[in-house]
């Protein structure tokens, strides 16, 4: 880690919601699956548990193996866990910057954040389902 990195993070839990709700659902199903009459209601479960898993550890894989900086001089996105891809861009180079909101994003506080810069067509640096800033709120 840099001297003057000012923020390091991974994508939010938000970024995995479907894969985590999936988890629960097969984790549920194979749960209710063993209180059947069903003749090998055994097997199922296991089966279901075997796929609440692997939804498990495609959600911790997908939050886990991005990681995000943000320093005085530039902002980079590392990709993967084994072998790795970088994108970074300085920030005297940033051009343009979108936060990207869904309805439920905008619920829940959280959006993408893309980095672009001058001569490209796509945004070079994303950060997927990042944790906005909490506002402060008069009620």
């Amino acid at each position: 880690m840099a001297v003057d990195t000012q923020w390091t993070g991974t994508p939010s839990w938000w970024n995995c919601f479907g894969r985590t709700l999936a988890t629960a659902l097969f984790g549920v199903a194979a749960v209710v699956s063993l209180f059947t009459q069903f003749e090998y209601k055994e097997a199922a479960a296991a089966i279901l548990l075997l796929v609440a898993l692997v939804f498990f550890l495609s959600a911790c894989w997908s939050k886990y193996s991005n990681r995000f900086t943000v320093s005085g001089r530039s902002v980079s996105a590392t990709y993967g866990l084994l072998s790795q891809e970088t994108h970074e861009i300085d920030v005297q180079d940033i051009q343009d910057l979108v936060l990207r909101q869904s309805l439920m994003g905008r619920i829940f506080n959280y959006g993408t954040i893309e980095f672009s810069s001058a001569g490209r067509d796509a945004a070079e640096v994303i950060l997927p389902a990042f944790r906005t800033q909490d506002r402060s709120r008069s009620w």
